[in-house]
């Protein structure tokens, strides 16, 4: 099996602790080079990896693909050259900040015969792929209402409060893990619209908390209220739930392979899978033998992870900031934002 020669761009925590020894267990890929900025940082990963650094993409050659890790701001100036030396792309999420960009930066990539890949790591998760598979065998139908409720303090420190204040489209929390239930939405349905009927930031230009009422229109006429509370200012229990005319389905947002299944007795059903990564090191092993396998058109998984197919999660996301009101931040408690009732 031939391996694909891949060049780094953006070597930080995220690349070191996550994607690096998933790029190294599949045996597909050899890294051909790593360019940053920080020199500081290209350092470390020569003398603790021993793999060549570059300062520019420009600088790299006979790459198949380029892995994109940089802030979203700054991908664009690195995904054109890239795509200029005939290399496909794997990009981290969010792809990026406007539906706008992300559109024109495929069109690019089509017209040098490339792809660009996102890694939506949610997608990978056993709930997710679970309640795929009862949505489209239509054991969830006739939904009432969604919950998508997540928050948890940033297990390293973040930059994006800082670049919040400088980037009028990065809207913080919402741009950041709101991408992953923005993309949960419209993987797991045909999503036909979406309609905001609330959306509440904290004064936090960070966005470190959000709340939205969302009316989603799927299949036709199935119209169905979402919920969605995002914060990175405490940790909340991290879920999805869905009403449906005779069930409830609530299944925690973490690498568990049950998804408990309650119907309207309060009966409880358990579904689960070997199949499914156990670990975050599984997803992110997962993700990139899925882009071997999509750059050799032998898709296995069932589902795409080409940028195509995160647009739509974008444009919500964008419905949602376009439709924002910002409160204090007590106001934002105590006005019970969180309860639905402002």
């Amino acid at each position: 099996m031939r391996r694909l020669k891949l060049c780094i761009v953006g070597a930080g925590k995220i690349f070191e602790k996550f994607h690096l020894n998933a790029i190294n267990s599949t045996n597909l890929y050899n890294i051909v080079g790593v360019v940053d900025k920080n020199e500081k940082r290209l350092n470390e990963i020569k003398n603790n990896y021993n793999l060549p650094i570059f300062h520019s993409v420009d600088e790299i050659e006979g790459a198949d693909l380029c892995f994109v890790a940089t802030p979203p701001n700054i991908r664009k100036a690195v995904i054109l050259p890239a795509i200029s030396k005939g290399m496909n792309i794997v990009c981290e999420k969010p792809f990026t900040y406007t539906s706008e960009e992300a559109k024109f930066l495929i069109t690019e990539a089509e017209k040098k015969g490339k792809r660009i890949f996102i890694t939506q790591t949610r997608r990978l998760f056993p709930n997710i792929l679970i309640l795929k598979k009862l949505i489209e065998s239509g054991f969830i139908a006739n939904i009432k209402e969604i919950k998508m409720i997540e928050g948890g303090l940033y297990a390293w420190e973040s930059v994006g409060t800082e670049r919040s204040e400088i980037f009028e489209k990065d809207f913080g929390i919402l741009s950041d893990v709101g991408a992953h239930l923005a993309d949960a939405i419209t993987f797991l349905f045909d999503v036909q619209s979406v309609e905001t009927e609330r959306s509440v930031f904290d004064y936090d230009w960070g966005a470190n908390n959000v709340s939205a009422l969302l009316n989603v229109t799927i299949g036709g006429n199935n119209v169905f209220p979402i919920v969605l509370k995002i914060s990175r200012d405490q940790n909340l229990f991290n879920y999805i739930q869905i009403k449906t005319q005779k069930s409830i389905i609530k299944t925690k947002s973490l690498l568990s392979e049950n998804v408990k299944i309650y119907d309207n007795n309060r009966s409880e059903l358990f579904v689960g899978s070997e199949n499914y990564p156990k670990t975050m090191e599984d997803v992110f092993e997962m993700i990139w033998r899925q882009v071997y396998d999509e750059i050799n058109n032998n898709n296995t998984m069932g589902f795409s992870l080409n940028a195509k197919t995160v647009i739509k999660g974008i444009e919500l996301i964008e419905k949602i900031a376009k439709s924002r009101r910002i409160t204090e931040f007590d106001d934002y408690y105590n006005n019970e934002v969180w309860n639905g009732n402002n």
